[in-house]
């Protein structure tokens, strides 16, 4: 969902009711260590604070597939988040966002959103059991059970 200021300022009532759910599968072709990801949903409200700045406050939720730290199998992350900025033409502090090309695009703000809050690192509950079935500890040692008497030196 995308608004030039012109469609923002056809607008008659505010709070404008911001309803949507984005796809971001093609996004993440870019992203190495995010598997998949569910459709995203965002609901909030854009408010006008003065003539060419205005205020999104949405709250997101999505899942992404990403892989298990230490066993690589893929896991399931639920991000639920919210998103409190200002847009402005001509940004008076830096707690004010920049409007680029006369647009403010909500796409790109939830999938920065989507990125920052992104774990660098997730653990399966089940990684630890996981390992142990493979003979690996946590440290990446064979188990002693693995171990064959013949084969110690």
């Amino acid at each position: 969902m995308k608004w030039t200021l012109a469609q923002l300022m056809k607008i008659q009532s505010f709070p404008y009711e911001i309803k949507d759910s984005i796809d971001f599968k093609d996004r993440i072709t870019e992203i190495d260590d995010i598997l998949d990801i569910t459709i995203c949903t965002v609901e909030g409200t854009l408010n006008k604070v003065d003539y060419d700045t205005y205020h999104i406050s949405a709250n997101l939720v999505v899942t992404l597939t990403v892989e298990c730290a230490l066993t690589l199998e893929p896991v399931d992350y639920t991000i639920e988040t919210s998103i409190d900025e200002v847009y402005s033409k001509e940004p008076m502090d830096d707690d004010e966002f920049q409007i680029e090309n006369n647009t403010i695009d909500l796409n790109e703000i939830v999938w920065s959103h989507i990125i920052i809050n992104k774990p660098i690192r997730v653990v399966r509950e089940d990684a630890y059991s996981i390992l142990k079935e493979k003979n690996l500890d946590f440290s990446g040692e064979f188990l002693e059970d693995d171990i064959n008497e013949e084969e110690v030196f």
